[in-house]
């Protein structure tokens, strides 16, 4: 995944500098498919932070399909519109 793309989401959580920088980039990123919004990382935004310090391009990541994302949310079930099923 483009390191530049997924540091977009880095205004939405709190970054450990600390432990970022103890992070292992080789490690893929989890990303969810969403509905309007494309894709978006839900693990691995230390590594992201770290790769772009790191001046890093891209990053391995493994795209959940919809199912898989529906089936690891929080909650579960239907939360709003704009969610797979």
């Amino acid at each position: 995944m483009s390191v530049a793309e997924a540091a977009t989401w880095l205004a939405f959580v709190r970054i450990d500098k600390a432990h970022a920088a103890t992070v292992d980039l080789t490690k893929p990123l989890i990303i969810a498919p969403i509905e309007d919004l494309g894709h978006m990382p839900i693990d691995g935004f230390h590594r992201i932070w770290k790769a772009r310090r790191e001046g890093i391009e891209t990053l391995t990541a493994r795209l959940l399909t919809s199912e898989e994302e529906y089936q690891i949310r929080i909650h579960g079930g239907d939360k709003s519109p704009g969610y797979y099923r």
